[in-house]
């Protein structure tokens, strides 16, 4: 059976929760003419009932235009009460919920206005060296800025959910201690990956083929993303040599610069 059908079978409920940071979602559903919906409670509870710090997953399916009002309507880190389809309300992980109706925001209950204004208010991260981070909760990832050479670039540390990213940042400084070796061999990368790529596939009307030197000057540096499983990401703008895709080098400190490729 699958989780539609048990949701269908569950109970309809009144419910009260948090949105989290993306708001709503849309996205294409298996029918041409329906779209799948999704909203996220990152804390909610059965009106009467306790706080469940699990997230509840709310779908439902609907034309476009029609969830295109609700996803205009639903904002993040607000309080909402819905009446939904709930399969289940003690599981430690996601509790999945078919939308029945979004009554709209509810202010009544104390604790989740409150837990609304914590998880709006700004997660900073001090690192002595790299500087402050700010947590994007969207993509669970600590933002700043770090010198790189002879610029800034934004540098994204990627963390555990509730955790400080301690880990990704040590490869920060790994990394930026030797930035000089490391932003050569990212440039050569993706060179050597790209260039042929270029030359062959992707030169307009008129262009003539680039040689390595132009080919690496037009690339500008713009992101470094480190992931928690050590992956190290570098993003480019590409200065118009694949139309306006990113540039995308990864790697990790052991094997240094391993792939390149375009994005977007």
């Amino acid at each position: 059976m699958t989780v539609r059908e048990r949701l269908a079978g569950a109970p309809i409920r009144d419910v009260c929760g948090v949105v989290d940071a993306w708001g709503a979602i849309i996205s294409r559903a298996g029918n041409e003419e329906l779209w799948t919906l999704k909203i996220v409670f990152e804390v909610w509870k059965l009106v009467g009932g306790q706080v469940q710090n699990a997230s509840l997953l709310l779908r439902q399916e609907r034309p476009f235009e029609e969830l295109k009002l609700v996803r205009e309507s639903v904002k993040p880190y607000a309080v909402y009460r819905v009446r939904a389809h709930v399969l289940e309300t003690d599981s430690v992980g996601t509790t999945d919920a078919w939308l029945v109706e979004l009554t709209g925001e509810d202010n009544s209950d104390p604790e989740l206005n409150d837990r609304a204004q914590k998880l709006s208010e700004p997660v900073l991260y001090q690192d002595k060296g790299l500087g402050t981070f700010v947590l994007e909760r969207r993509l669970n990832w600590f933002e700043g800025e770090v010198s790189w050479e002879t610029q800034l670039v934004r540098l994204r540390l990627g963390a555990v959910k509730g955790e400080s990213p301690e880990s990704t940042a040590e490869v920060a400084h790994e990394l930026c201690d030797s930035s000089a070796l490391w932003h050569k061999r990212v440039y050569e990368c993706a060179v050597s990956k790209l260039l042929d790529l270029k030359n062959g596939e992707w030169l307009q009307n008129g262009e003539s083929e680039l040689t390595a030197g132009e080919f690496a000057s037009r690339l500008k540096l713009q992101d470094i993303v480190i992931k928690t499983n050590g992956k190290i990401e570098f993003w480019f703008d590409d200065g118009d040599l694949f139309w306006g895709h990113a540039v995308r080098v990864t790697g990790n400190l052991t094997d240094g610069p391993i792939s390149a490729g375009l994005e977007g």
